[in-house]
């Protein structure tokens, strides 16, 4: 993707200029709305040192309230990635799924669960997500009509929403 800029000072929720927010292991993102699209966030895994064999690095993710698939996904939820010798890291990089649901935030965790030439730091091998929910519920108006006696009256409200009953996004 496209590199995501840096805001201004200290912001810790997302906006569609800034749709990502990171503070330490911690990522915030603002989740869009879209038919069918995606945003993505990707944590770095990192070795403290090159080293000279290859390292397997086993980790797992946790839905916690954002379920998988539905609202994120990565492949499966416990992946292995070899880092090859004289490197140092390996992206991996989640999508989180836009949609028109008013949902609330919800979370996912990143954990590093085993490692093979290497030794996991306990202290520092895991990561959350929390997914900020844009989504505006719909505004519902109240609709009064009238009609003569025996004059029929005739809505016409498309998919079962009327035109002056909508949410802020486009599609809601």
């Amino acid at each position: 993707g496209e590199p995501v800029p840096t805001p201004p000072g200290t912001v810790t929720t997302p906006t569609e200029e800034f749709p990502v927010i990171v503070s330490g292991n911690t990522a915030n993102i603002l989740e869009g709305t879209s038919d069918g699209g995606f945003r993505s966030v990707s944590f770095e895994i990192h070795l403290n040192k090159v080293f000279d064999q290859d390292v397997t690095i086993t980790y797992e993710f946790s839905p916690n309230t954002a379920e998988y698939i539905a609202d994120w996904f990565d492949g499966e939820l416990i992946n292995t990635v070899v880092i090859p010798a004289g490197e140092i890291s390996f992206p991996v990089t989640v999508n989180i799924v836009e949609d028109h649901l008013v949902e609330g935030d919800e979370t996912f965790s990143i954990k590093i669960i085993d490692a093979v030439n290497a030794t996991v730091d306990p202290n520092n091998n895991a990561a959350s997500v929390k997914i900020i929910d844009d989504d505006i519920p719909p505004l519902a108006v109240n609709d009064g009509y009238s009609t003569d006696e025996d004059t029929p009256l005739v809505i016409q409200a498309g998919s079962g929403v009327l035109t002056n009953d909508t949410g802020d996004d486009a599609g809601e």
